[in-house]
């Protein structure tokens, strides 16, 4: 079998993903590095949809993806009829790597989406401690030093969510090995 695939990333670095949900219907607004919205795929009061980079995700649903998943997604379509919402309707035009430089990609990708779900459960604990710390500061009693290592610790947790919620890339790779040591992604 060949390794040889369609440069699938060439597509998506050559349409804007931010535009393309913006062409879609979909009212985004510039929060930081990111843009959040009404999520479009169900009933969202508070936006909980965020668009960074070249990918989506929805803190509500917890869709996530590329633009070529946000257009599967909206549409019900599949990959092919996707990509003629790019205005690609011939695979022909569509540039192709083959062998280690396809592998490299693989693994880039795998490390990718394994980074992309820290920081999704990352955030999501950062969210649930910063809530039970602010709400056991108020209702419970402690001796002094546990309060004040937790009034200490919330601000550090606030500060590392919003990294995670609005800082580039480098930062939240920092933070990662910060948080991670030497460990694997």
């Amino acid at each position: 079998m060949s390794n040889t695939q369609f440069d699938i990333s060439a597509i998506k670095e050559l349409h804007d993903i931010v535009q393309v949900i913006k062409n879609s219907g979909v009212e985004l607004k510039k929060r930081g590095s990111r843009y959040v919205g009404n999520c479009p795929f169900h009933r969202d009061e508070v936006p909980s949809f965020v668009v960074y980079e070249n990918r989506f995700y929805c803190f509500g649903c917890h869709e996530r993806g590329d633009v070529l998943d946000f257009l599967m997604k909206l549409h019900g379509c599949d990959f092919k009829t996707a990509l003629a919402h790019l205005g690609i309707d011939n695979l022909q035009n569509v540039p192709v790597v083959t062998g280690q430089e396809y592998e490299k990609r693989k693994i880039k990708r795998e490390l990718v989406r394994k980074f992309r779900q820290w920081e999704v459960d990352y955030s999501t604990e950062l969210g649930l401690m910063i809530r039970v710390g602010h709400k056991a500061l108020k209702t419970l009693s402690f001796d002094d030093d546990l309060r004040k290592w937790l009034s200490d610790q919330i601000p550090v947790w606030e500060y590392r969510l919003e990294i995670l919620a609005t800082r580039n890339d480098r930062l939240k790779f920092e933070l990662w090995r910060s948080v991670n040591g030497s460990a694997e992604v």
